[in-house]
């Protein structure tokens, strides 16, 4: 089985993109289920954020939670992880990012920190 690295994310990430819009494929499955155990296991962070930036292109509303609970643990660690949580989040259509911002970036730490904030408020 191949190590879970930023090559083996990014194909995953491929992966997924081709299967939006259709049923999940056996292997894609196989794929998003040995990342989410990986990220069980302690992933370094830049990995954590790639992992999370990959199973954000599934576009499976079945991820809701395990995102949710993702970043309620992530908020307090990272900020460049809780924000591939939330991009993943937005994927889904759910309201993470605030009304009226004009973007989401990386570099907005302090206002994705609050947006966050906000919407692990509201999921409680």
């Amino acid at each position: 089985m191949p190590e879970i690295d930023s090559h083996y994310l990014s194909e995953a990430a491929e992966l997924f993109e081709r299967q939006r819009g259709k049923p999940p494929s056996a292997a894609s499955e196989d794929v998003a289920a040995r990342i989410w155990a990986a990220l069980g296991t302690g992933l370094p962070e830049e990995l954590r954020g790639s992992a999370f930036w990959a199973l954000g292109k599934r576009c499976q509303k079945e991820d809701k939670k395990r995102f949710v609970a993702a970043l309620q643990h992530e908020v307090s660690r990272s900020s460049s992880v809780s924000y591939q949580i939330m991009i993943a989040l937005d994927n889904l259509d759910e309201p993470v990012f605030a009304i009226g911002r004009s973007g989401a970036s990386l570099l907005e730490a302090e206002q994705n920190l609050a947006d966050a904030e906000r919407y692990l408020a509201k999921t409680r």
